[in-house]
């Protein structure tokens, strides 16, 4: 039975399975996350991102939406947010659908 450092080790994941596994971060972005996005910015990006989501910014957000519509696009665009890694506000809002494959014989 592994105790210490190789204990914490054996239930460790890296970076990059967890993104794979629970994070969309190619899928559309909702309001929730943009919102949750300006807590993590600072001056005019933090102001932009809550106007997206106001009923003042609909129109905005629609044609902005139809650009940058996944979340690493609006990283990219707002590259002054500085989200935690693991912000549970950024995650999908239901987990990733399972794929299931039928096998068929002949």
């Amino acid at each position: 039975m592994p105790t210490g450092a190789s204990a914490a080790r054996a239930g460790a994941v890296t970076l990059g399975a967890a993104l794979a596994r629970h994070a969309d971060l190619l899928g559309p972005v909702n309001k929730a996350a943009l919102q949750a996005l300006a807590a993590f910015a600072g001056g005019a990006e933090a102001a932009r991102l809550r106007r997206l989501v106001s009923p003042d910014g609909a129109a905005e957000y629609k044609a902005w939406h139809c650009q940058s519509c996944c979340l690493l696009e609006v990283l990219e665009e707002f590259p002054g947010v500085r989200p935690p890694l693991g912000a549970p506000e950024l995650a999908a809002d239901a987990p990733l659908p399972r794929r299931c494959l039928a096998v068929h014989t002949l």
